[in-house]
């Protein structure tokens, strides 16, 4: 806890402060981690998690999935479960609460190559075209979808 404690007080360079009375990244990841210490609440953690990521990489949209072991008793075994979600219309949210392995998205892309994953555009994805897929992201709304904008995934594992 000691070295925490001189971490955690250590002034940050000059480089790292916020202009304009905004946050910075390295402010608003200092924040979170204090924060995560103390949390009990598993939904409010995956929030506050998501919460960091939506602002550090300026998103409109966050999400955090947990791949459901095979055989798992809720019958989506192989499936990635929505655990947290941001910015996303609740149809979406409820189109997204499973996601199987055959689906396209980044999250599966993430899930099938075991790293980052960056759609770049999903209207000009071959394997989306004609898929329930891209309706669904139609359907979430158009920023989705807006030329040069993409969408990335970052593939993480725990033991």
């Amino acid at each position: 806890m000691q070295a925490l404690n001189a971490v955690i007080t250590e002034e940050l360079p000059e480089s790292a402060n916020a202009s304009d009375g905004e946050i910075s990244d390295i402010e608003l990841l200092h924040n979170i981690s204090i924060a995560l210490i103390g949390e009990h609440d598993r939904e409010a953690l995956y929030g506050k998690i998501v919460d960091a990521a939506v602002a550090i990489t300026g998103s409109q949209f966050g999400t955090m999935q947990l791949l459901c072991p095979k055989g798992h008793s809720s019958g989506h075994g192989g499936e990635l479960q929505l655990l947290c979600s941001r910015g996303l219309p609740p149809e979406a949210v409820t189109f997204w609460q499973w996601v199987s392995p055959t689906a396209y998205s980044s999250c599966t892309m993430a899930l099938k190559f075991g790293r980052r994953a960056v759609i770049p555009d999903f209207e000009r994805w071959p394997d989306i075209a004609g898929s329930e897929d891209l309706l669904a992201f139609r359907r979430a709304g158009s920023a989705l979808l807006r030329p040069r904008h993409c969408c990335h995934v970052t593939a993480t594992y725990s033991a």
